[in-house]
């Protein structure tokens, strides 16, 4: 798991950036802004993840 800024932080950064930290946590990267952020406080407040938020495994 990559280090998440605080919401501050995450707030001011570019969509792109964000997307890449969700994608990096296992967590999708196509929802609203808002709601990526949201997902990546809840990760580094230790709340549980919605099995819908997460990334889809990859096929090998």
């Amino acid at each position: 798991m990559e280090d998440i800024p605080d919401r501050e932080n995450l707030e001011v950064m570019s969509r792109i950036d964000i997307q890449k930290l969700c994608k990096d946590n296992n967590i999708k990267a196509n929802m609203r802004t808002d709601e990526m952020i949201n997902v990546l406080c809840d990760l580094v407040n230790g709340k549980d993840v919605p099995h819908s938020q997460h990334r889809a495994a990859a096929s090998a």
